[in-house]
């Protein structure tokens, strides 16, 4: 028996396989991205990961611009279009086909990206589309939900999605390395002995607030020289 899920969403399906954790792809600086080349009537990305736009009579991604200049949408699983029904019903493309048509539009977003990850993705691959008009931001959502994590994990540029993972694997690894020493007495204490507590939601929201404008201001910095807006 199909759930109600599968009945009302029946796309989901193809979100579930395209995000499966054994698919990961792990990536230098960035962490992760998306799956390369994924192919499905719901979900397609190009040679990157990114996701594809459609326009009136084409289509289009950062690995495969069309001629001319082209506008980004930014951002991470919203403008990604996570529970789209196809490539042609996310944000980018509506703008591209509908409400902003003039010029197109490319979708630039990562899937489960903080804002730090979001500016390093443009860092990475701006050369991919030389001429750039416009470049829109949807981003802060996922730097607030971080903002629980201990403040260990989240350093001075914010934690991301299964950080945990990554520390505990690199607890490990150092652990394995670590040779036996002289002595008496306990290892000294560290942050991961002193129990987390969740700051207030105050508190988050200004947190968050300013880690997603310190970054958005420094993507500023790197688009400003093409001339973007």
């Amino acid at each position: 028996m199909k759930s109600q899920r599968e009945l009302l969403t029946p796309q989901m399906l193809r979100y579930d396989d395209f995000d499966d954790r054994a698919e990961t792809r792990y990536l230098p600086y960035l962490m992760y991205f998306h799956r390369a080349d994924y192919r499905s009537a719901t979900i397609n990305t190009d040679r990157l990961g990114f996701r594809i736009s459609h326009g009136a009579t084409e289509q289009g991604s950062v690995a495969n611009p069309p001629k001319g200049p082209v506008r980004l949408l930014a951002g991470s699983s919203t403008p990604f279009g996570i529970g789209a029904t196809a490539d042609a019903a996310t944000m980018a493309s509506r703008l591209w086909t509908r409400y902003a048509p003039s010029v197109p539009w490319l979708n630039f977003a990562g899937r489960s990206h903080n804002s730090m990850q979001e500016l390093l993705l443009f860092l990475m691959h701006r050369e991919q589309v030389p001429e750039v008009d416009e470049i829109v931001v949807f981003s802060g959502l996922n730097d607030l939900a971080l903002s629980r994590l201990p403040d260990a994990q989240r350093g001075d540029h914010g934690g991301f999605f299964n950080c945990g993972e990554y520390f505990d694997s690199m607890d490990e690894l150092r652990a394995s390395h670590r040779k036996p020493k002289r002595g008496f007495g306990r290892r000294p204490g560290g942050p991961e002995d002193t129990p987390h507590v969740v700051p207030p939601l105050a508190d988050r929201i200004a947190y968050a607030v300013d880690l997603t404008s310190r970054h958005l201001a420094a993507l500023r910095l790197l688009a400003g020289p093409t001339g973007a807006r």
